[in-house]
């Protein structure tokens, strides 16, 4: 018999109910695998942060932080990465949304999207464990994308499963199938009872397409999908392909990566550098380099900084969509093509450029596609001088010299700038001040902002040459002209004055300093918490494999981490 349009829905989220239960257990969850003390208390309830602002951090400890970033050359490490204790952690929503579509199809995307709340960010992050608490919005998010993903697959049952509509064991075997990859383990005995009882109770009762619904809303609940269980035993092979395949693909494994688990080859090192190699030939690799340099860069603040229409007209959606593919198409080149040094990201003095982008900036670009173009060595520094960073760090009428200095000052220079232990002051009124530098350097004087903006200004006074969207200048509105003098201080061996962003963009392009930080960002992303003392050997090997004088690619730097101790849990 078919249940009631009414009843359906209570059905199935009673019957999806355990796996809720189970996941409750697991809320707030991340940190180090091991017991806890019981409790005999019934704690308080934390209060829910208002919108927008992060979960409460988890306060498991670590570990020492590791020390600053050293200011001495790169040269080749001779110690040995370690691993470390295994941890339990949430999939991020990047995470999660790539685990459905390879469970279904990319087309069941947009339905986990639209029922997710957003990741918080922590040390620049999505990803890190502090901030991957689940509260009442969390968890109800997840029962929303699961029972509104299953009620659409399980709307044409045989299409999904390419089994007769009464075929039970055909059906079984799907739904096991399911859980088994995405579990990212085989299930024991008792855990496949449970989820085939489930589905042949509903189905007896009512139809199978209701029992397949239920199951798989308990699948996609469950914490064995939601969150990265790497177990006490580090070196089982499932555990390994997990840890690999979320590394380099941000998702679940593939066929080929559960076979070699199943054949317990990835202990062998040929293997698992033969699979690490054919992962990063996936497209799913480079999504996943995309997505953290995305983060690394800001590059997603273009899409919250809308510009003066007044004295931007030429400026539109369709202009962002089109710096988005710039951005991704130089990391894709710079992470990627053969021969290209990761720290021309920051010191390249070329660019790319499709007809609309090349209408923008005043380049010669034809193509509908994005063409590599030369730029002037003391116009351009890398991405840096890309209209997503640049117009991502300006404000709606006037460049921010305190907004592109932070992002170099704590993402490529690895400082953190505290916030600012007082109200910060608005900007002064420009009546008077005829520059940007002028205003900012007025803003500065404020005894509650110096000690901060020392920092930060100097480095961002180098991109004055560039407007709000990215567009060069040499003089400004009022006809003065402009002023991109500035200093990188204390920033190791790119340490100095500088003259533009020409010469910012040489000082980082060739700076071992840069290298540590970014192989420092690179490894914290990886891993997904705050680096400690432990991890200073991986540091320093990935500083090697990004630095100029090292092997000096992205992808050597990811193979390190793939075939190293971070991955297989032995020395």
């Amino acid at each position: 018999m078919r249940i009631s349009s009414d009843l359906r829905p209570r059905t199935l989220r009673a019957a999806a109910l355990t796996a809720g239960m189970a996941l409750a257990l697991l809320v707030g969850c991340s940190g180090s695998v091991g017991p806890k003390a019981a409790s005999t208390d019934e704690p308080e309830p934390e209060p829910e942060p208002e919108p927008g602002e992060p979960a409460k951090p988890d306060e498991t400890p670590v570990g020492p932080p590791p020390d600053p970033i050293k200011d001495e050359a790169i040269t080749q490490p001779s110690c040995g990465i370690a691993a470390v204790s295994p941890r339990l952690r949430r999939l991020s929503n990047f995470e999660l949304v790539n685990s459905v579509r390879d469970l279904f199809g990319a087309e069941v995307a947009p339905t986990v999207a639209a029922h997710l709340v957003g990741d918080n960010q922590v040390s620049h992050y999505d990803n890190n464990e502090k901030v991957q608490t689940v509260l009442a919005a969390e968890a109800k998010g997840y029962l929303r994308f699961a029972e509104d993903l299953a009620g659409k697959l399980t709307a044409d049952v045989a299409g999904l499963t390419k089994c007769g509509a009464n075929d039970k064991a055909c059906l079984e075997t799907y739904l096991t199938q399911i859980a088994y990859r995405a579990y990212r383990r085989p299930l024991s005995d008792s855990e496949k009872a449970r989820l085939v009882g489930l589905f042949n109770d509903l189905a007896d009762k009512f139809d199978t397409q209701t029992g397949m619904s239920a199951g798989l809303e308990f699948v996609l609940q469950a914490p064995e999908f939601l969150y990265k269980r790497e177990g006490v035993d580090s070196k089982n092979a499932f555990d390994v392909a997990t840890r690999l395949s979320y590394l380099l693909w941000g998702s679940l494994p593939d066929a080929e990566l559960f076979a070699a688990a199943e054949a317990d080859k990835l202990r062998e090192p040929s293997e698992l550098e033969a699979q690490t190699r054919r992962m990063l030939d996936d497209p799913r690799a480079r999504s996943s380099v995309k997505h953290f340099f995305h983060q690394l860069l800001l590059l997603e603040e273009v899409d919250q900084r809308p510009k003066d229409t007044a004295l931007f007209p030429s400026y539109d959606e369709s202009t962002v969509k089109a710096l988005h593919a710039q951005a991704d198409r130089f990391i894709e080149h710079v992470a990627f093509d053969e021969g290209v040094k990761p720290l021309e990201l920051f010191g390249a003095h070329y660019n790319f450029y499709d007809q609309k982008l090349g209408t923008l900036y005043g380049k010669d670009a034809k193509a509908n596609t994005f063409e590599k173009k030369d730029e002037d060595p003391t116009r351009s520094a890398g991405i840096l001088t890309s209209g997503a960073v640049l117009a991502g760090t300006a404000l709606s009428d006037i460049s921010s010299p305190i907004l592109r200095g932070k992002l170099v000052r704590e993402r490529i220079l690895c400082t953190e700038i505290a916030p600012p232990s007082t109200p910060v002051p608005d900007l002064p009124a420009s009546d008077t001040a005829e520059t940007t530098r002028e205003i900012f350097e007025q803003h500065s004087k404020d005894p509650a902002c110096n000690g901060c903006h020392r920092y930060l200004d100097p480095i961002g006074f180098a991109f004055e040459n560039f407007d709000a969207i990215g567009r060069w200048r040499d003089k400004y509105p009022s006809g003065a002209n402009v002023d991109a003098t500035g200093e990188l201080a204390e920033a190791g061996d790119a340490s100095g004055t500088i003259s533009g962003v020409g010469e910012l963009g040489d000082k980082l392009g060739a700076s071992d300093f840069v290298a540590r930080c970014m192989a420092r960002q690179m490894l914290q992303f990886s891993v997904g918490r705050d680096l400690t003392a432990q991890d200073q050997c991986a540091m320093d090997w990935l500083a090697w494999d990004l630095g100029n004088g090292g092997s000096a690619s992205v992808v050597s730097a990811l193979e390190r981490i793939a075939t190293s101790a971070l991955v297989t849990g032995r020395p």
